[in-house]
C-alpha cells in the first residue's frame, strides 16, 4: 500500500510539474530588490504550451510546441538591463522579438550607482556594438536602489508613446521621401531603377508609411533601411519603430496590345535591316 501511495503521489507531482506550474530558483541578484538570490517562485506552464522540454528528461516524443497562446502586444516595453553584467545574446533576442511585433522600446541599465565613469563608458560601447541592427535606440540609466532617473524615464516613455500615435501629414511625408531620393536615389535594376512616387500614411503604433511606385520589388533592403532612418530623423521619432511598406501600380496599358500602323512597320522594318549589317 505504501508502494502504491508512493506511486500515485508521484505521477501526480510529475503531472502538475510538466502541466501546470514548475517551481525555479533564483540564481543571481538582476531582480532585487523585487526577488533576491534564493529566492524560490512557481511559474505557470499552460500559458505558453508544451514542448518535449516540458516533460522530465525531454523525451523525444514531439519536437513542435502545442497549445501555446502569443504574448499579448503591449503599448511600449522597457527592456531592463543589469547595468553591472555584461549584456548577453538573450536581451538582444528579446529586443528583436519586440521590434517584430513593431512596438516602441525603452532600454534602461539599472545600477548605475555602482558604475563609475569609465565603467558606464564602456557599458555604453558594448550596448551600442551590439544594437547595430537598431541604432536609433538610446541607452537610459536608472538606480532603482536611489530612485536615480525614475522620473525621467517615466516622461521619455510616455514621449515615445505619443509619437507611436501621431498622425503623419501626406504632404510632409511626401516632402520628406522627395528629400530622402534627392540625397540618395535607389540602385538600378537591370535596366530600370526603381520609382517612389508618392507615399501616405498607413498607421500608428507603430507609424506605417506606405510607398507608392514601379519597380519596388527590386528595392534592395539596404535602401528601405535608409528611407526608414531618415523619415524617423526627419519626423522625430526618436526610439518608435517605423514600418515602410510598398505598393506596387499597374500598368494601366498591360493588357492592351501596342498595334503598330503600316508607317510604323516599314520603319521597323528598315531599322532590324540597319541593324543586321
Amino acid at each position: 500500500d505504501n508502494l502504491k501511495t508512493l506511486f500515485y503521489a508521484l505521477v501526480i507531482a510529475i503531472l502538475i510539474r510538466s502541466l501546470f506550474f514548475q517551481p525555479f530558483y533564483i540564481p543571481s541578484s538582476s531582480m532585487e530588490p523585487t526577488l533576491l538570490i534564493g529566492d524560490r517562485i512557481f511559474v505557470s506552464k499552460y500559458s505558453y504550451g508544451y514542448s518535449k522540454h516540458s516533460f522530465p528528461f525531454s523525451p523525444p516524443v514531439y519536437n513542435k510546441r502545442v497549445f501555446f497562446k502569443n504574448p499579448q502586444r503591449g503599448d511600449l516595453v522597457i527592456l531592463l538591463l543589469d547595468g553591472s553584467e555584461n549584456i548577453v545574446d538573450q536581451d538582444i533576442h528579446l529586443l528583436g522579438l519586440t521590434l517584430a511585433i513593431g512596438r516602441p522600446v525603452l532600454v534602461v541599465a539599472n545600477k548605475i550607482d555602482l558604475l563609475d565613469k569609465s565603467e558606464r563608458e564602456g557599458l555604453e560601447n558594448k550596448i551600442n556594438r551590439k544594437l547595430k541592427f537598431a541604432s536609433y535606440i538610446k541607452l537610459h540609466y536608472i538606480s532603482a536602489l536611489e530612485k536615480k532617473g525614475l522620473k525621467k524615464l517615466l516622461g521619455i516613455a510616455d514621449k515615445i508613446y505619443q509619437n507611436s500615435l501621431r498622425d503623419l501629414d501626406t504632404s510632409i511625408i511626401n516632402k520628406i521621401l522627395k528629400t530622402a531620393i534627392f540625397n540618395q536615389q535607389p540602385a538600378m535594376s537591370g535596366r530600370f531603377r526603381p520609382k517612389l512616387r508618392y507615399a501616405h500614411s498607413g498607421g500608428k503604433n507603430p507609424p506605417r508609411i506606405v510607398i507608392h511606385g514601379n519597380n519596388l520589388k527590386q528595392l534592395q533592403d539596404s535602401y528601405t533601411r535608409y528611407l526608414e532612418n531618415f523619415f524617423r530623423r526627419e519626423l522625430n521619432l526618436g526610439s518608435t519603430p517605423l514600418e515602410i511598406t510598398y505598393k506596387e501600380q499597374s500598368n494601366p496599358y498591360k493588357s492592351k496590345p501596342n498595334l503598330l500602323n503600316e508607317r510604323q512597320k516599314k520603319k521597323r522594318k528598315r531599322m532590324i535591316k540597319r541593324r543586321k549589317k
